[in-house]
């Protein structure tokens, strides 16, 4: 009888029957990988997948989190949802100097597996430009105007008033 109940172990052990499946490695990707810049107060989509081989969905497995040099908390922005397979960055509505951001999406299966997305978050553009030199009648007036902040390329147009001729 000990024979067959030994056999019988080892048999069990061999085949993975009776024990827990062996735990698969959860992988975590971001998309996009390389996100756009942003303008201060607007919006990111970000989306995990995990690896074809996780058991667990990515809507119930991923946990999402914003953070920076030089930021905390709310002052790098927000992620709404905090968990699921996709969430939007929000970013603060206030910012005085290029903001570093970086959007983790990390499982919460194996929290060693995560996933990052950096970018940066640039303050309203300010025009540097404060005056202009005279022109001369009849020739051909050029400055170049120039600018801080803002995501490039800036769109230039008249506020008000008309161009002279």
């Amino acid at each position: 009888m000990k024979k067959f109940a030994l056999a019988l172990s080892i048999f069990l052990l061999m085949c993975g029957c009776g024990g827990n499946p062996p735990s698969s490695v959860i992988e975590v990707s971001i998309i996009p990988v390389t996100p756009a810049n942003i303008d201060r107060g607007q919006t990111l989509q970000f989306q995990a997948k995990l690896a074809e081989n996780a058991a667990t969905p990515a809507s119930s497995a991923v946990a999402w989190s914003v953070s920076g040099p030089g930021c905390a908390g709310a002052s790098c922005g927000i992620v709404s949802p905090v968990t699921g397979a996709s969430t939007t960055y929000i970013a603060p509505p206030s910012v005085s100097a290029n903001l570093i951001v970086k959007v983790t999406a990390t499982s919460t299966d194996q929290p060693t597996q995560s996933a990052s997305a950096t970018f940066t978050v640039f303050p309203p553009p300010s025009i540097v430009t404060t005056s202009l030199p005279a022109a001369t009648p009849t020739y051909i007036y050029h400055i170049q105007l120039q600018a801080t902040g803002g995501v490039a390329p800036l769109n230039w147009s008249l506020a008000g008033g008309t161009v002279p001729a």
